[in-house]
């Protein structure tokens, strides 16, 4: 009997000693199929996560770096709201990818999302090439059409769908791809080898991204100031200080050529998109009047404008001599209307919008000139200035394709929209002096204009939120309360006195 025990005792070792050397030798096998043995290590200063075996005796299995900001704002859209570098130290590991949690940082709620990872990688591109041809037709008129040169190619970035089931060893950089609504405020928190990372990050969605230069055109006198970028211009002729879409808004007389110069030479980003107010007085000097243009004597990269073959005119885009004209949506004098453009240098085309809606697609539209040049509103430096006859207002150059609903966003159903550090849409109903002013905090909305009470008081109620950023005058405030948020940005200043 004591021999029999003594061999199964030896037995109980062996199998328990190669048992150990399995998940030693073989730990790629186990870590396919385990992941509760894994723990995280965090570097604040790099955004990075590195995931630990502890059962392979703190054996580092990979490396998660947050690439995009922790803060990170994103148009509006199906878009990448994350971009992260995995670095995996094994062959191959399975089922890495474990969900995603979402929460509403403004409502303080659990929301869902869809969303997808896609890898990053290139593609080559064909870029038609034009060259711009100009003559003077039989009334002395400069007439410049594009000829078509041949093509070029450009390698640019590309998002391809990535299967989650596996990944490989060695580096591959991820984006995460969602529909990104008015108003997020979101945070995204991962499972990834089996540990939640809460440690990242959140989306905010702003129209501010890659915004270039804003003109609101409220001054009453002196430089015309871009509030973006701080390329100020210089007016020449047009009137400050008229009725405008949103505050006030200048004035430009076709017969006196009134245009503004903006100081700072710049060039062209690869994608540029464009928008703002106008409000055309008379189509008369000329078939094509202009409200924006990159040029000089020497340079002409691009003119937004409107072309009037009939009653009402129509807008165009002129790139490398190469001239876009739509034929929907009409333009008539003594209308405001919101003009919108997007120029896609990957694709070379052009989207027009009129008035928050998309209204046509143009391929083949001529390729900006990328050299440093001026920018002028209501006219152009080249020969044959095609001056502008209205009124102009809130223009804006983003350095990006603006989208669908982004464009609908600044037409605002047609009240239109003003930048004050963000632009924030005015929902909260100022009832005016003497009044009392009860906020319900459920509505969710921004003050953006000022409001003086005199007299009256200032309260809230219900649970919510509401976004300050103007000044207001009242005799008593109200506490909001344990379950709504009072956001106070840089512009908000209440009084009570």
């Amino acid at each position: 009997m004591e021999g029999k025990f003594a061999v199964g005792f030896k037995m109980k070792k062996i199998f328990l000693i190669m048992l150990c050397m399995v998940l030693l030798v073989t730990p790629i096998m186990a870590e396919e199929v385990f992941t509760f043995d894994n723990v995280k290590e965090y570097d604040e200063e790099t955004q990075t996560i590195t995931i630990i075996n502890t059962f392979n005796l703190g054996r580092d299995i990979a490396t998660i770096q947050l690439i995009t900001p922790m803060e990170f704002e994103v148009p509006r859209g199906e878009v990448k709201i994350a971009e992260l570098e995995i670095d995996l130290f094994d062959n191959t590991y399975t089922n890495a990818f474990d969900g995603m949690d979402f929460y509403d940082l403004t409502n303080k709620v659990i929301v869902d999302r869809e969303f997808i990872y896609k890898y990053k990688t290139t593609k080559i591109i064909y870029i038609e090439d034009y060259k711009e041809s100009c003559a003077l037709s039989v009334n002395g008129t400069e007439v410049c059409t594009g000829i078509f040169i041949g093509t070029h190619e450009k390698e640019v970035e590309d998002w391809v769908d990535f299967d989650t089931s596996i990944l490989y060893k060695g580096k591959i950089t991820l984006g995460i791809f969602t529909n990104v609504q008015a108003g997020d405020n979101i945070e995204w928190v991962p499972t990834l080898f089996g540990k939640e990372i809460d440690e990242f990050a959140s989306w905010t969605e702003s129209l501010n991204v890659d915004l270039l230069y804003y003109w609101k055109l409220d001054e009453a006198s002196g430089s015309v100031i871009d509030v973006v970028s701080g390329n100020n211009g210089t007016n020449d002729g047009a009137v400050p200080n008229v009725a405008g879409k949103v505050g006030t808004a200048y004035d430009f007389e076709f017969a006196d050529a009134d245009n503004i110069k903006f100081d700072t030479s710049v060039g062209v980003p690869a994608s540029i998109s464009m928008a703002g107010w106008i409000k055309v007085e008379s189509f008369v000097g000329a078939s094509f009047q202009l409200f924006l243009a990159k040029d000089n004597n020497l340079i002409r990269s691009w003119n937004l404008g409107v072309y009037q073959p009939a009653a009402a005119g129509f807008i165009a885009f002129q790139a490398a001599g190469t001239q876009t004209i739509t034929n929907t949506g009409d333009i008539n004098a003594g209308q405001w209307h919101h003009v919108g453009l997007t120029f896609n240098d990957a694709t070379n085309t052009v989207e027009y919008y009129l008035d928050g809606v998309n209204i046509q697609t143009i391929a083949n539209a001529g390729v900006p000139n990328p050299a440093n040049s001026n920018i002028f509103m209501g006219w152009r430096e080249h020969t044959s200035h095609v001056p502008f006859d209205g009124v102009m207002d809130e223009w804006g150059i983003w350095g990006r394709i603006l989208g669908d609903a982004e464009m609908e966003a600044l037409y605002n159903g047609g009240d239109g929209l003003t930048w004050q550090g963000s632009f924030l849409l005015d929902t909260c109903a100022c009832p005016g002096a003497t009044e009392d002013w009860e906020i319900n905090m459920t509505d969710n909305c921004n003050i953006t204009s000022a409001c003086d009470l005199t007299s009256g008081s200032l309260s809230f109620v219900d649970e919510g939120w509401t976004i300050c950023d103007a000044a207001i005058d009242t005799t008593n405030m109200g506490d909001p309360g344990n379950n709504a948020v009072l956001y106070l940005n840089s512009s908000c200043v209440i009084t009570v006195d």
